[in-house]
């Protein structure tokens, strides 16, 4: 805040250049010596209380422009910050019961938002850097084992194509404005697999719950890493309907009991 204030005051009253003030300040020292060696002391008296009265005006200015400028720091700070582009996201996931409410049958989606008020946030791309497993405990319901059972390289995956043509893997957000990444999809009406949209053809695959690690970046903004449970449940035989399940991690795993294995911490 003080630096804002003193960022603002300087230019305000007319100082530009360091370089140009520090010579002007030598000149003018320079030209008082010599007005006084050729025995102007009386004249140079009478300039020198001139010079020091404009001093004190000058330093009377910069000090109510520097209290202005201070009071009013943080009101600018906050604009400054809220015209950067940030990157905000949110979980979505869902079920169609109609061919045109989605392309897929369920699916589960990241949604990017560009929190700026006025600039773009470029070329935003979302991967999924890590899926790790979670195991049910067979002797220990309700009780999970986060372990790595396969490796799934890091993949980018496509946006929805509710904003951008298939297989488009960077698209930019205009200013408060929010797009869908598809992080994974089903069309099997039995549930279970967790199909990532990757653009390659053979799209990488999860069985049952995961925790998976996502990165937003953007050449516009500090990257966004975040840590996400998803599953794909299936056709329970108690009669619950398979449906995606895609929440933030610390969410989802304050209501269930997990242990995690070294090998994932």
């Amino acid at each position: 805040m003080w630096k804002k204030a003193w960022e603002d005051t300087i230019p305000a009253i007319g100082y530009r250049n360091r370089g140009n003030a520090i010579r002007s300040i030598i000149l003018v020292v320079i030209a008082l010596f010599i007005v006084r060696y050729l025995g102007g002391q009386l004249q140079m008296s009478e300039e020198l209380w001139w010079i020091v009265a404009s001093a004190i005006a000058v330093g009377i200015v910069f000090v109510g422009t520097f209290l202005f400028n201070l009071i009013r720091a943080p009101v600018y700070l906050k604009w400054e910050e809220e015209k950067k582009p940030k990157i905000s996201v949110a979980t979505r996931s869902g079920k169609r019961d109609h061919e045109w409410q989605h392309q897929h049958l369920m699916w589960a989606e990241l949604e990017v938002t560009n929190t700026s008020i006025n600039q773009e946030l470029k070329d935003v791309e979302v991967q999924v850097t890590e899926v790790i497993s979670l195991i049910p405990r067979q002797d220990e319901p309700q009780k999970y084992l986060l372990y790595p059972i396969q490796h799934l390289s890091p993949t980018v995956v496509c946006w929805s194509e509710r904003f951008a043509p298939p297989n488009q893997l960077r698209l930019s957000i205009p200013p408060n404005q929010t797009r869908s990444a598809l992080v994974a999809f089903c069309d099997d009406s039995n549930g279970m697999w967790t199909i990532f949209n990757s653009p390659i053809t053979i799209k990488p695959r999860n069985l049952d719950g995961a925790r998976v690690q996502i990165e937003v970046s953007s050449p516009s903004s500090a990257p966004y890493k975040g840590f996400f449970y998803i599953q794909c449940h299936p056709n329970y035989t108690d009669g619950r309907r398979a449906i995606f399940e895609f929440v933030e991690w610390d969410d989802w795993v304050s209501s269930h009991d997990v242990t995690i294995h070294q090998s994932s911490a």
